[in-house]
């Protein structure tokens, strides 16, 4: 009689891989993630206050010492960078109390040592807008967003962008997608890491502490 076999399958929510997976984080370990801020007292810490899957997320809250507009934190992590296709990055996010005072921001990075490109989005709560990165510190709205991010729900993000072309694709929230086609991801003449770079953050629009959680993030070939 032939010996039954059993295994384990995780099933990673909404997100489904196109291609070959450069990277999978459901934020159990944080030890790759790198955090920044302003201020001494910022947090980018695993934590169990809001999860979506899992038991732990990336938390992030802005100083709590003389909280003030323009009060940002962020958390970034590397990973084997490709320059010769598309990439899908997708996430699950959740904005925290305040969410009406913050923007969120997402971004993707590829540096190859002599280049680096830079595609990414912006969540502007306070407007109701979603934007997308065009140069540095600078983000263009998405005309007539549907926009249905809402504080303390979580929500599915995925930016679809072709790094061969340097065009963005696409921008899902939720199930809601944005075209971006044809617009040019923003390029940098010089360059520093050599590698592939996710990064997401947040900056206070007021003197609130905002806060926003992230549990799982992928990023594949397409």
């Amino acid at each position: 009689m032939g010996k039954e076999y059993t295994r384990k399958i995780e099933i990673i929510n909404a997100m489904t891989p196109y291609g070959n997976i450069l990277l999978y984080d459901n934020m159990e370990d944080l030890l790759k993630w790198t955090g920044e801020g302003e201020g001494a007292d910022w947090a980018a810490t695993r934590a169990q206050n809001q999860v979506f899957n899992g038991n732990y997320s990336l938390d992030l809250i802005t100083k709590a010492t003389n909280p003030a507009a323009n009060d940002w934190v962020s958390a970034y992590r590397l990973f084997p960078p490709r320059f010769d296709c598309g990439f899908s990055v997708q996430g699950i996010g959740c904005l925290r109390t305040p969410a009406n005072t913050l923007d969120a921001t997402f971004s993707l990075i590829f540096d190859n040592g002599i280049t680096q490109l830079r595609a990414g989005f912006q969540i502007d709560p306070v407007n109701s807008k979603i934007k997308y990165l065009s140069a540095a510190n600078t983000y263009l709205d998405i005309p007539n967003p549907d926009f249905i991010v809402y504080n303390d729900y979580w929500f599915y993000f995925k930016l679809n962008v072709n790094f061969k072309n340097k065009e963005y694709i696409n921008l899902t929230i939720n199930h809601v997608e944005h075209d971006l086609a044809n617009i040019a991801i923003y390029e940098l003449a010089t360059a520093t890491y050599n590698t592939g770079r996710i990064d997401v953050g947040l900056s206070a629009t007021n003197n609130q502490r905002p806060q926003m959680c992230i549990d799982d993030i992928l990023i594949s070939e397409l």
